[in-house]
């Protein structure tokens, strides 16, 4: 054995490099060494079980049996631990919380006692980190950090219970921990879940110190967090059995900022959206444009899929998404047939996007499908309480600015929307385009209007909204649009049907 993984690298690639300057000589030879390769097989093979070896000896690992624990104030709790290659008698405290008493470490019992503190002051901290240290036989450090949070007490950490069942989860308040059970959409079914993992993010650490308990899902969501991400319930065998949208956009009060319309209230952000638009002396004005895009559903789908990650995103590729890990995860397109068309397929990968051929088509194939409807469905992917909206809520929206004015291009061009009333509230609608369904790269281009310059090819100058009307085989979208060569010409128009396998934008309205 070697007593250090790095030595054993070092002999190995000499190794290598002496066998390769070996081979060469005999192959200038035309000699016939099998052998000689089986020989030098097996030493790589034993060198690299060396390598192996030493690794797992120096290599230290500290693991707690929860990632996080919430306590009421005096409360104490103990969580378990158990090692690897690092003795439990060398493990202790390293780091805890401010104010906070000492956590007690059993060496004999494998365990770490943490006590929350009575009262919160000044010098006394609601939430922080216990880190539980060791020393490996091979020298190497080890830790595992334990999440602890008072809760109940003024200043703590506060606990919030999502409604549901839905298929998306609105995270409001940062600091906080979030509570959700973890069943079906719509009527609320338990799940065989084995587990609960993300299925992509936005951002990696959107969430953290995820619990599952076998009915109930919790997460931490930290201060200047804001962003999207996928949660699925796995079985046993690893399959989905059904994901959750989980939208995180602290500050954003959907009750204060609904815009009453034709006797509807409309949520004044896109869903999934985590700006409102361009704010007056925004630091990054860039951001808060595609922030205000929100998410792109395909017609009928619960499960959403990213936008443009700029808005000068003409025919071009979505924004990527990621794994808890921060490896990129890919999100089709899949041609949709008898077999991918189905609730059954979309439940299982709803990070795939189904692909048409024409842009009329459905990429559902099953007729007997329950999608969007007037009643909320179990397929709907707005928050509880909320629901897709039908074409009426549009109907007596109507453009604030002036559309004529000589700056109209300006003004529009700052934001890539309109602001929109209904003679009381007002609320931005971005032009944020669509994905197509060819192959679910963005189009911010109204096809039916001419192409007539780059300045128009370079902006989301289209604004298009699915309701659950159908019409036809098709169904009815909100759409607008900014003509820069004719800005009076700028318009809106309700009820523009649309292929069912793009993927556009939603906004909810409340349940009536």
């Amino acid at each position: 054995m070697f007593r250090k993984s790095e030595r054993a690298r070092l002999f190995l690639l000499s190794l290598i490099s002496i066998f390769a300057v070996i081979l060469h000589i005999f192959r200038r030879k035309h000699i016939l060494m099998k052998r000689f390769m089986k020989a030098v097989g097996a030493t790589v093979l034993l060198v690299a079980a060396l390598v192996s070896c030493s690794k797992d000896k120096n290599d230290g690992e500290i693991r707690l049996a929860v990632p996080a624990v919430y306590l009421q104030p005096g409360e104490s709790v103990t969580v378990n631990f158990s090692t690897y290659n690092v003795s439990p008698a060398a493990c202790k405290v390293s780091s805890s919380p401010d104010g906070w008493d000492d956590p007690v470490v059993s060496t004999s019992q494998q365990s770490v006692t943490v006590k929350a503190p009575e009262k919160l002051d000044d010098k006394t901290v609601a939430s922080g980190k216990v880190v539980l240290s060791g020393t490996g036989s091979g020298g190497t450090t080890a830790s595992a950090t334990l999440f602890v949070a008072v809760v109940g007490i003024e200043g703590g950490v506060e606990e919030v219970t999502l409604p549901g069942p839905a298929n998306c989860f609105m995270v409001t308040k940062a600091g906080a921990r979030y509570t959700f059970d973890a069943r079906r959409a719509g009527d609320g079914t338990p799940l065989a879940t084995d587990r609960v993992e993300v299925v992509w993010t936005t951002k990696t650490k959107l969430i953290e110190y995820f619990t599952f308990d076998g009915d109930h899902a919790s997460f931490f969501v930290d201060k200047e967090k804001q962003g999207n991400l996928l949660l699925g319930a796995y079985d046993a065998d690893g399959r989905l059995l059904w994901s959750w949208h989980v939208w995180i956009a602290p500050g954003f009060d959907p009750e204060a900022t609904a815009i009453a319309s034709n006797g509807y209230v409309i949520m004044g952000r896109n869903l999934g959206a985590t700006s409102d638009g361009v704010k007056e002396d925004s630091e990054d004005e860039a951001a808060d444009l595609t922030g205000s895009f929100g998410l792109y559903y395909q017609w009928g789908r619960k499960d959403p899929f990213v936008g443009a990650s700029t808005y000068q995103a003409p025919k071009g590729s979505p924004a990527s998404v990621y794994t808890a890990e921060g490896a990129r995860v890919e999100t089709g397109p899949v041609a949709a047939d008898a077999t991918t068309g189905t609730t059954a397929y979309t439940t299982e990968h709803p990070a795939v996007f189904l692909s048409v051929e024409k842009p009329g088509d459905d990429w559902s194939h099953e007729a007997s499908a329950v999608r969007w409807s007037a009643v909320k469905s179990a397929s709907d992917p707005c928050p509880y309480g909320w629901q897709v909206a039908p074409a009426a809520a549009f109907d007596a929206l109507r453009i604030v600015e002036d559309v004529a004015a000589e700056n109209a291009a300006t003004l529009y061009a700052e934001k890539y929307g309109w602001t929109m009333a209904d003679g009381g509230a007002k609320g931005f609608f971005p032009g944020s385009g669509y994905r197509t369904y060819l192959d679910g790269k963005i189009n911010n281009i109204y096809d039916n209007i001419p192409v007539r310059n780059a300045a128009i090819d370079m902006q989301p100058w289209v604004g298009y909204y699915w309701t659950t009307d159908a019409e036809g085989a098709q169904t009815c979208t909100f759409h607008f649009w900014f003509d820069k060569s004719a800005p009076e010409k700028s318009a809106i128009r309700n009820g523009v049907p649309m292929g069912r396998a793009n993927a556009l934008p939603v906004r909810c309205v409340k349940v009536r």
